[in-house]
């Protein structure tokens, strides 16, 4: 009668076992990630460095009046373009009319006496002669015209100061440029000791002043130097693209001690005014020149601690390159000095593959910067 019972409790007793032995195969292991191979490029290459630094005006004015008086008018606008000798600001011009016809007048009346002195002189000449006067008053009469010339020669004087200070009452602008905030309005009063009335900068040439490291400056010094050096790229701040050209001017004498850093200056042209002295650029300066030179893109490079590093496509595994890199160039690329070598292939996707481990490879996305040329590199 309990026959039954025991076949059943064996029956489950297989299948027990049998899911067990199930359970205790190993998983399948995942397949090897999927990545994109980029190829280390050779190309014609020129090094950079990027020089950060302002716009600078190559003359800059505060415009003050030279003498003192009340503004009469304003005749320029805040911005506005002037040529040398624009009038800026009128003065009013009526005390120094007054002070120029009284020097006018003190010269007339010098030049009066100066005429009735010589007059005296001629007489005495004539009484000496006849002994009617003694020599020492004829030499008193010569002494009074000398005294006389002084003081022409002095009303003169006085008589062009007075016309320059009228002439002062005309501001004029001292050199081409944008005029700045214009700062005072008709009545008030202003002179040579007050507040600028307005400033004035010229603006074509503009300069671009930047700072190079030392190191970057002795490599860049005989490029910059040399008689066929090429126009620097520069660009502003918010623009793309590299789309103006200086020329190397000016580097200082010395290097500064406290940052190690040597300023140098390049000019471009800016004839509509429309680069603003002040604002934020970038140089290209370049440190080496043009050479056949191993490329990677950027976004391919890893940082493993104090090191840089890609991973190579060798034999289907991603091994692990360290690189020495040199500086960045246009469409997305860096030089790499040393690690690589042309045509290894590299892998795209670090941040999802282990080194040394094995990966499927797919074609390489068109649009990945290492696949192409770069545009608008700078040479």
């Amino acid at each position: 009668m309990r026959r039954p019972c025991t076949l059943a409790s064996t029956g489950a007793l297989i299948l027990a076992l049998a899911a067990c032995g199930e359970a205790a195969k190993p998983a399948a292991p995942p397949p090897p990630p999927v990545v994109t191979v980029t190829p280390v490029i050779e190309r014609n290459e020129a090094e950079w460095e990027i020089g950060v630094g302002r716009l600078e005006a190559p003359e800059l004015v505060e415009v003050r009046p030279r003498v003192a008086g009340f503004i009469d008018k304003v005749l320029v606008k805040d911005g506005a373009l002037v040529a040398v000798g624009d009038l800026l600001i009128e003065l009013d011009p009526r005390p120094f009319q007054v002070q120029a016809r009284r020097a006018a007048a003190q010269l007339a009346e010098a030049r009066a006496n100066l005429g009735k002195a010589q007059r005296d002189v001629g007489r005495a000449q004539q009484l000496l002669e006849k002994e009617a006067i003694s020599k020492e008053e004829a030499d008193n009469r010569t002494s009074a015209v000398a005294a006389q010339q002084a003081n022409v020669a002095a009303a003169e004087a006085a008589l062009a100061a007075a016309q320059l200070d009228l002439d002062y009452t005309r501001v004029t602008s001292p050199l081409a440029g944008r005029v700045g905030r214009i700062t005072v309005s008709a009545g008030n009063l202003a002179g040579p000791s007050g507040a600028a009335v307005a400033t004035v900068v010229s603006s074509d040439p503009i300069y671009a002043t930047v700072d190079l490291d030392e190191r970057s400056w002795l490599a860049a010094r005989p490029l910059l130097t040399a008689t066929d050096a090429k126009p620097l790229p520069l660009m502003l701040d918010g623009e793309s693209g590299w789309p103006h050209q200086a020329r190397f001017a000016f580097a200082d004498n010395r290097v500064d001690p406290a940052t190690g850093t040597m300023r140098i200056r390049a000019t471009l042209p800016n004839p509509d005014g429309a680069l603003p002295v002040g604002g934020f650029v970038r140089l290209h300066v370049p440190v080496a020149a043009a050479a056949m030179r191993l490329l990677v893109d950027e976004r391919a490079i890893g940082t493993d601690q104090s090191n840089r590093y890609v991973l190579v496509l060798e034999d289907g595994k991603a091994v692990y390159h360290k690189v020495t890199l040199g500086p960045a160039v246009d469409g997305g690329l860096r030089i790499v000095r040393s690690g690589v070598k042309a045509g290894d292939g590299i892998i795209f996707d670090i941040a999802k593959v282990r080194q040394g481990a094995a990966v499927t490879v797919k074609a390489a996305d068109s649009t990945t910067p290492a696949t192409r040329p770069a545009s608008g590199t700078a040479q």
